[in-house]
């Protein structure tokens, strides 16, 4: 991936001629971003530039981010080794300076755990706390709005089979009916 900034142009304005193309061809409404592994800050920031570009077109920009990858509310995702590089690399894809160029986010809740003793309700509300984490000499705050959250849950277990998973998922329509009253969701 290119480093300096006149490749970094030519690579976002390739990226968006190459999905015009295939929009052309197949008939595509936008792009999801699901890397599960980090994001270096040169590919964040070319992502940053292509959200905006599509968005300006009227293209949907969605993301499935692991919770470890999108977790503001921990400054070290419990078990990981905090200079793996990974812990909240989606941020820079979700802080208040983009949030409004990406259409929806939707964490997945599941193979890793979730955080906050695995309480979507608590998870989620972290991602709207107005956290502020340092990215590439940036202070980013992370505010994701209600409207752009959508959950990631597993059709089956074995859609999911990285690990058991939390109790309340085995019925979880119940758990959102029961909080649906709430104010923490």
């Amino acid at each position: 991936f290119p480093t300096r900034r006149s490749s970094d142009l030519t690579f976002v304005d390739g990226f968006v001629k190459s999905y015009a193309e295939i929009k052309e061809e197949l008939g595509f409404d936008g792009i999801d971003i699901d890397v599960e592994s980090s994001l270096s800050t040169p590919l964040l920031s070319a992502f940053r530039k292509i959200f905006k570009k599509l968005h300006a077109q009227g293209e949907l920009v969605s993301m499935a981010p692991e919770s470890p990858i999108l977790d503001p509310g921990n400054p070290a995702y419990e078990g990981e080794d905090p200079g793996a590089g990974a812990h909240n690399s989606y941020v820079p894809l979700v802080d208040t300076s983009i949030i409004n160029h990406v259409s929806w986010v939707a964490p997945q809740l599941y193979n890793d755990l979730i955080p906050f003793g695995e309480d979507p309700a608590k998870y989620v509300q972290s991602l709207n706390a107005g956290t502020k984490v340092e990215w590439d000499g940036k202070l980013l705050e992370i505010k994701v709005p209600a409207n752009k959250m959508v959950l990631g849950h597993p059709a089956t277990a074995a859609a999911a089979p990285a690990r058991k998973p939390p109790d309340w998922q085995d019925q979880p329509g119940g758990r959102i009916r029961s909080e649906e009253h709430t104010s923490e969701l």
